[in-house]
């Protein structure tokens, strides 16, 4: 599944998450070394403190898309958002935390349009 680029922003965000979350539901033990329990950043800072730099920078690829994505939103009319630096932040927790339930609780009545919501709500998108 891929993201184009001359999308409409806002279809382009949701495509972005889309992908996120799909990665983590096909991928759950990728997904669990990148961003659960596995893997400790704190831990290895401690371990490594010269490596500070390399792992201040980790993730942030893949984090700048949501927020230039969210940018791209906001300057199209299509957020509401006055921070996409810190709703991109929002986003990106609020799709982590639903990735990471829909893995530990797959018995719950997930609403089949709770993944849109989160995003439309988070981006503030209009």
């Amino acid at each position: 599944m891929g993201v184009p680029d001359d999308e409409d922003p806002v279809e382009r965000l949701r495509a972005v998450c889309a992908v996120y979350l799909s990665f983590a539901e096909r991928r759950p033990h990728q997904y669990r070394v990148m961003f659960g329990a596995v893997w400790d950043a704190g831990q290895a800072l401690d371990r490594a403190p010269a490596m500070a730099d390399e792992l201040a920078v980790l993730g942030m690829g893949a984090f700048e898309i949501f927020r230039r994505t969210l940018a791209d939103c906001v300057a199209a009319g299509g957020s509401a958002s006055a921070d996409p630096f810190g709703d991109a932040t929002a986003l990106w927790v609020g799709l982590h935390g639903f990735a990471q339930l829909q893995v530990a609780a797959p018995l719950f009545p997930w609403p089949p349009d709770l993944r849109d919501s989160v995003i439309d709500r988070l981006a503030l998108l209009r």
